[in-house]
Order: structure tokens, then sequence, then C-alpha cells
């Protein structure tokens, strides 16, 4: 089983438009009762909170549920509760503080190491 640090990042799924545009935050791990819509696969268009099940009748009349990748859904609505929103706000303070370590900005060259036309010994 993978560690939490590992899972959280395999379980995120991409924010709507409307989502990314008011938090700034492209996606967010997929929590139990966040609202998604599916947006690839045979189940293309059907929404519904996560814990709700996709269902499939097998030929021998019993039903399965369906397991669906996170990449494949869109997170319609979050859940911010006393534990999603405070990664939320960690999400956004990440984004406002500049990184650490410089950019590597070199000076233009003025010159050339050696004039156009020289020859090479």
């Amino acid at each position: 089983m993978a560690p939490s640090s590992v899972r959280r990042v395999l379980l995120s799924a991409p924010l709507s438009s409307d989502l990314r545009s008011k938090y700034n935050v492209r996606s967010m791990p997929v929590r139990k009762d966040n609202e998604v819509q599916v947006v690839r696969g045979t189940y293309k268009g059907r929404e519904g909170k996560v814990v709700q099940r996709i269902t499939r009748e097998k030929v021998n009349g019993s039903t399965v549920n369906v397991g669906i990748n996170p990449s494949k859904v869109v997170v319609t609505k979050l859940k911010l509760d006393k534990t999603g929103k405070p990664c939320l706000i960690a999400r956004l303070e990440a984004a406002r503080v500049p990184p650490t370590r410089p950019r590597a900005n070199s000076p233009p060259r003025t010159s050339s190491p050696r004039p156009l036309g020289e020859a090479v010994d």
C-alpha cells in the first residue's frame, strides 16, 4: 500500500473551470463528499457524490460496483470542512510564496568568444 503522501497525489482529480478560477488551484485530492462529474469513458456525463456508486449488472444478474480513476473525473463541488479547508489554504499559500532557489538569470553576452570569420587553428 502506498504511503499517504503518494496516495494523495494518485487520488487527486482536476477541479472544474469555475472552481479553478475561484481558488486558483488546478487539482485537489478526492474526498468523500465531493461532487464529481465523469468526463471520460462509458459513464461520461454522470454526476454525483464520491461515495455514491456506479454499478453495472453482470451476465448472471448480480450487480457490481465500477471503479473510476480520479483522473477521469472533474470535481464540481468541494467539501470544505475542518480537514479540507486547511489543505486548500496550504495550497494557496504555497503558490503565493516565491521559490526559495533563485532562477539562473545570467547576464546577456556582450561579445562572442571569438570574432566572426576568425580561422580556427
